[in-house]
């Protein structure tokens, strides 16, 4: 700004402000408010709160702090808890030990099967052979002519000495009398005794014996019948107890049976004499 040096010290106001000369102003340029960050609307219709005069804390605060201090101290100082590296890894040997009790579970099942598979193994083979020579026995059986049924108890004693001394021949006849079969052991029994001896023969015993009659239950014949009725399929469960009563029965019946018999043939002889 110039200034006009004048001649008199009091002027009006007028004539001073001519004496003045301004030249333009040049405003900077106002912010883009579009580009620069928006503002929130609650900053601009709040007005900032005027600052408050600062005031000293009541005396009180001061003994507070100094009471405090030593609670604080007293105060244990924590650390950050580490991670339980124990707990896992005793959890990992808890899941080995349990891997290898499964693994040794698992070969003792494979050592007990593969031994049962061979006892299998076995047994089907004895089975084989146990079936192909009871098919032989039989054949060879069928071919021996052991004289049944015996009608005279010479004949019997004769076979029971022959059964004693030979085992492969009480075999053959425990086959061939086996062929008679049954569906329980009194029928079982009846059948092998039909078929080894008469009842005139039978008569002459008694399973334990009188003064007249002899002890059939001392005989080898009597161990072969029961090991004869065992042998047939419908009764190989069939206990000493169970033949012992139908072998007494039909020894102590033997005589009735041959009356019966005597009636009927005559019975008979009179139909056909007529």
């Amino acid at each position: 700004t110039s200034v006009v040096d004048s001649d008199s010290d009091e002027e009006p106001i007028s004539q001073i402000a001519r004496k003045f000369t301004f030249r333009s102003l040049e405003l900077p340029t106002p912010p883009d408010i579009s580009l620069s960050s928006p503002v929130s609307a609650r900053t601009i219709k709040h007005k900032p709160e005027p600052a408050r005069p600062f005031q000293s804390a009541p005396s009180s605060s001061s003994s507070t702090v100094t009471h405090a201090l030593p609670l604080m101290s007293a105060i244990p100082e924590t650390t950050p808890a580490a991670p339980n590296y124990s707990g896992r890894t005793l959890e990992v040997e808890n899941i080995l030990q349990e891997i290898k009790e499964l693994k040794n579970m698992c070969c003792r099942n494979f050592a007990s099967i593969k031994l049962h598979q061979a006892n299998l193994i076995t047994a089907v083979e004895n089975l084989s052979i146990r079936m192909n020579s009871e098919v032989s026995r039989r054949e060879v059986s069928q071919a021996i002519k052991f004289g049944f049924p015996f009608t005279e108890v010479k004949k019997l004693m004769e076979f029971e000495e022959k059964i004693k001394l030979d085992l492969q021949y009480r075999d053959n006849a425990k086959a061939q009398l086996s062929r008679t079969g049954g569906g329980d052991v009194t029928e079982v029994t009846n059948n092998v005794f039909r078929k080894l001896m008469s009842d005139e023969v039978s008569n002459k015993f008694t399973l334990y014996g009188t003064s007249e009659k002899g002890v059939f239950s001392k005989l080898d014949t009597y161990e072969l019948i029961i090991d004869t009725v065992r042998a047939v399929r419908s009764t190989t469960d069939a206990t000493e107890t169970e033949v012992k009563k139908a072998v007494g029965s039909w020894l102590l019946h033997a005589s009735d049976r041959i009356k019966s018999l005597k009636k009927s043939q005559a019975k008979k002889l009179a139909q056909t004499g007529q």
